[in-house]
């Protein structure tokens, strides 16, 4: 899961999910249509709100139209989800990383304040 609130391909996730696990029952994307509200994008595009509860279309633009635009900007919101979810896990990686080597610093110091057998455990960390 993202960290964002209103991730549309979380959302998207969890209804391909509910679709499999419903055996064929009626699914209500209630979420994944909260997120997709939430995108200014969407909003600007009006992909928002396009027909009831009925089906019946609200826009005056026709519906191929709608779903012309629908495809690629669920595409382009994906692709910027995921490398957005990417660069997290490398900045998360590269802070683990950074703690794990103030550890060992910490610990080969410790380690060498410890005396002489403090001193030469610490020196074989250094050279190993």
């Amino acid at each position: 899961l993202s960290a964002s609130q209103f991730a549309l391909s979380d959302e998207l996730g969890f209804l391909f999910h509910m679709m499999r696990a419903s055996a064929g029952s009626c699914c209500q994307p209630r979420n994944f249509h909260r997120a997709l509200k939430q995108s200014r994008e969407a909003s600007a595009l009006h992909l928002v709100d396009v027909v009831d509860v009925e089906g019946s279309l609200l826009s005056k633009a026709p519906l191929w139209s709608t779903i012309c635009k629908f495809v690629p900007f669920l595409l382009e919101q994906l692709r910027r989800e995921a490398r957005e979810a990417k660069l997290a896990a490398a900045r998360s990686r590269e802070e683990a990383d950074a703690r794990r080597a103030k550890q060992r610093e910490m610990e080969m110091l410790t380690g060498a304040a410890g005396g002489a057998e403090g001193g030469k455990a610490s020196l074989d960390a250094m050279v190993a």
